[in-house]
């Protein structure tokens, strides 16, 4: 009987356009990527780089630098040269680095916070034959219980997206792979940081800008801690529905298709689909056997899981 996995980034591609997840995980024998990240996802992987530097530090009893997490940052900017547009780099690093200064003086003020996983990688059985891969941003214990930790950044946190904590997907299906691990959580620390909206001034230098972003995160608290307990009954019926969307894309690949396309996903809440060019604007010749312009073959299918994000 054949084996079908995928990653929660690959699930929500295929429910969101079956075509998307084509392109991202299928196209040239393992997908294509766009050839720079977006402002917000490298802003996001380097908060995160950091993030699991201080939960790792916490974790091992590691005095961090005085200056931390200005090399750090730094060097994931260095690592990531070839993805990151030069003129980006700066209000990369500044943004990175006062989301991370803010969100580690929220941690360094939790109490009773014990770390005992960081980066933590995981392959779960859901059913015969499915299998759920990922990555989970860590676990802890508070007050005596199990916790998972979700790192995620926003422009805009309102009641609506804390409300809706408990029942997300990604959320639920890391408590059950939590679960499987031999970690009983009994819900998830939610930790946001809200990045920052200010805009140059009339004729304002791009360092006084900056300096602007970095004192606005000090002076006002861009952070959330957000504790929210799970269902049980909830973590059942997500994992039926991703046995379901597993299936669904196993037997796509197992058949090559179909990979239909979803015109509402064209343009979504985080703004047009990273595959609309070659998609829609100028139809890329698959039979080239090069990623169409702007783009690049990935080196693994779920490389996600290589340079994990939150975004």
């Amino acid at each position: 009987r054949p084996t079908f996995e995928a990653t929660h980034s690959s699930i929500g591609a295929y429910r969101a356009c079956p075509r998307l997840y084509w392109y991202q995980y299928v196209a040239l024998g393992s997908g294509i990527k766009s050839r720079y990240l977006s402002d917000s996802l490298a802003i996001g992987s380097a908060y995160h780089a950091a993030l699991e530097d201080y939960l790792t530090a916490r974790r091992d009893a590691r005095v961090l630098p005085e200056d931390w997490p200005v090399g750090l940052v730094r060097d994931w900017l260095k690592a990531n040269e070839g993805s990151v547009r030069a003129e980006d780099v700066e209000d990369i690093y500044t943004h990175a680095m006062g989301l991370t200064r803010a969100q580690r003086k929220k941690f360094d003020a939790l109490e009773d916070f014990t770390v005992l996983e960081v980066e933590k990688p995981f392959r779960v059985r859901l059913d015969t034959g499915v299998y759920l891969k990922g990555k989970i941003d860590g676990l802890g214990t508070h007050h005596g219980n199990p916790w998972l930790v979700e790192h995620k950044t926003a422009s805009r946190v309102d009641g609506d997206y804390l409300e809706g904590i408990p029942a997300d997907g990604q959320i639920l299906r890391y408590v059950f792979a939590a679960r499987a691990l031999r970690v009983n959580v009994v819900g998830v620390l939610y930790t946001i940081a809200k990045k920052s909206a200010i805009y140059g001034r009339k004729n304002e230098a791009d360092e006084s800008r900056r300096q602007r972003i970095l004192g606005a995160y000090a002076g006002d608290d861009p952070t959330i801690h957000e504790w929210a307990r799970v269902s049980d009954d909830d973590v059942t019926r997500v994992v039926a529905n991703t046995i379901r969307t597993i299936r669904d894309i196993g037997r796509a690949e197992r058949f090559k298709g179909p990979w239909s396309q979803n015109e509402n996903a064209c343009f979504g809440r985080f703004g047009k689909c990273p595959f609309y060019f070659p998609c829609i604007q100028q139809p890329w010749k698959k039979s080239s056997g090069v990623p169409p312009i702007g783009f690049l073959t990935k080196t693994t299918k779920h490389e996600e899981l290589e340079t994990a994000c939150s975004t």
